[in-house]
């Protein structure tokens, strides 16, 4: 079965459960936040139980009576509690629960979207709250790999021996459980594109006041999707709409994880730009490989970033002249440029922007995925295989 497939976040997540009162698992709807916690976690404690508010009567009770509800699950070890941004009065009731009898791992609560006003919670459980962000399987999931903590110091496995044939299966599919292992390519792009409609007509509406314009979302979606350069001035000429409009939109999409934003970094020009949370939805539109290396790229090192607890910031760079640096790693001081090559044949002048940045940062490491791993006469330059990232 898919979703046996063993889940990175899982140690994160009992990590984080011993010295946390409370622990937040969070991600993209359908990226396997229920499972982890009904059948991985919940599986390994004979007094967890678990609850959703996707059912109308927990729902309903929670919200009248919040308190209460946490009252009549007092001897639960773990209450795990799944989709608890429906129920926006059930984190103060958090709050007083912890405050007045604290002791780790009382509460695991699953949301697929942020916890924030946005969402109508007030209540950020500030020092009582550890939060653990979940993503799509990666490509080592979902090859069954053992997750190895040492791969993930610098987010570049150059040793990764990952067959091409398993990248680009991966980049069709993407990593959603329940779907990407459906062989008929026709009823698995459907499947995508019932999680899209899914998230347009019903998911953006589920924030009080935003207005939001289902056929907007559609569409923005659809242009992070195809453009080459999907910052917010070029999202808004795609989609033909006001840049206010568009920014409200895309504040949304983010708030439901389907977007992930990714900042320009200081040193360079331009504003933050956008990818998909899973490089199988990019199929649906036709996305050429560079936007699917590109895509899967962030995606990968963001889920590495996360279950390995690290705290590596990612950026993209942008001088001038426009020319750009797909990725920049900085881990502290440390900081890798990664720029993505997606043709079989290069020449020289790809590098400039390479040797550009490094005259800003003269300690940067300046690396290149490509197609296969080669040793540049270009000095301190290395290209390595596209799946070093996997």
């Amino acid at each position: 079965m898919t979703h046996l497939r063993k889940r990175y976040s899982l140690a994160l997540v009992k990590e984080r459960m011993a010295y946390s009162p409370i622990v937040a698992i969070q991600g993209p709807r359908q990226c396997g936040k229920s499972f982890l916690a009904k059948k991985l976690l919940a599986g390994s404690r004979s007094r967890a139980v678990y609850q959703t508010f996707d059912s109308a009567n927990e729902r309903s009770f929670a919200a009248k009576n919040p308190d209460s509800y946490l009252a009549q699950y007092s001897d639960a070890d773990p209450l795990i509690i799944d989709e608890a941004q429906k129920v926006p009065d059930i984190f103060d009731a958090l709050k007083l629960a912890v405050d007045e009898r604290r002791r780790p791992g009382q509460f695991v609560i699953l949301g697929s979207t942020e916890f924030s006003r946005l969402a109508m919670i007030r209540e950020s459980l500030t020092g009582r709250l550890s939060r653990i962000r979940l993503y799509p399987f990666t490509l080592a999931e979902s090859r069954h790999q053992p997750f190895n903590l040492m791969n993930t110091k610098s987010g570049i496995n150059e040793e990764n021996e990952i067959p091409r044939s398993d990248l680009l299966r991966y980049l069709e599919r993407g990593g959603f459980p329940g779907i990407f292992t459906t062989n008929n390519k026709s009823y698995r792009n459907s499947l995508l594109k019932d999680w899209i409609d899914l998230t347009v007509e019903r998911d953006i509406h589920t924030f009080p006041r935003t207005k939001a314009d289902s056929s907007l979302a559609r569409a923005i979606i659809e242009g992070i999707a195809r453009l080459e350069h999907p910052d917010l001035s070029n999202i808004a000429k795609y989609t033909g709409r006001n840049a206010r409009t568009v920014q409200r939109h895309l504040e949304i999409l983010e708030t439901l994880f389907v977007i992930v934003k990714i900042p320009p970094h200081p040193l360079g020009t331009g504003k933050p730009i956008y990818f998909l949370c899973d490089v199988g939805l990019l199929g649906i539109y036709g996305a050429d490989l560079d936007k699917s290396l590109r895509t899967f790229a962030i995606n990968e090192l963001l889920a590495k970033n996360s279950y390995a607890n690290t705290n590596r910031q990612y950026y993209y760079y942008r001088n001038t002249k426009g020319s750009v640096i797909d990725l920049v790693e900085a881990d502290g001081k440390d900081l890798t440029a990664i720029k993505i090559l997606p043709q079989e044949s290069f020449d020289s002048r790809q590098f400039a922007i390479l040797k550009a940045f490094q005259d800003k940062a003269p300690h940067a490491r300046l690396l290149c995925l490509g197609s296969k791993p080669q040793e540049l006469k270009l000095e301190g330059i290395k290209i390595v295989r596209w799946e070093a990232v996997g």
